[in-house]
């Protein structure tokens, strides 16, 4: 009797197991960043970002463009094998454009959103970081 209390006990522990086990259905969070411009309009310049997308490889796999304005914020959906994102910024006031990179490296959370902002202390220079 013992033997038969113990064998449907098992089985019914194997089948409730069996039912909460995940499953390859379960939907997976898309890897994003938001890109956040944190810096006062001057009447006088554009600027303009594009946000460079790579691989554990380092190789560019995809970009965007962002015409910024203060307070702008805007999320994107990163590549499937990004892994990691550089900025570089673009300034124009009267024709003239000066073009910089962002001295950071933004390294994406895996299936999460990373945020990504520029302000007036964000460091740029003439070298790609």
């Amino acid at each position: 009797m013992k033997k038969k209390i113990s064998v449907l006990l098992m089985l019914l522990i194997a089948s409730v197991v069996s039912l909460t086990s995940c499953s390859k259905d379960d939907s997976v969070s898309p890897t994003t960043y938001t890109f956040l411009y944190s810096i006062a309009d001057d009447p006088d310049m554009s600027v303009s970002m594009t946000i460079l997308e790579y691989n554990s490889k380092g190789e560019q796999i995809a970009n965007n463009n962002v015409k910024c304005m203060s307070g702008l914020s805007k999320t994107f959906t990163a590549n499937s094998n990004t892994e990691k994102v550089k900025l570089y910024l673009t300034v124009t006031v009267n024709s003239k454009s000066a073009s910089r990179w962002v001295q950071q490296v933004y390294y994406l959370k895996k299936n999460d959103n990373t945020t990504i902002e520029f302000t007036g202390k964000t460091m740029v220079g003439i070298i790609e970081p």
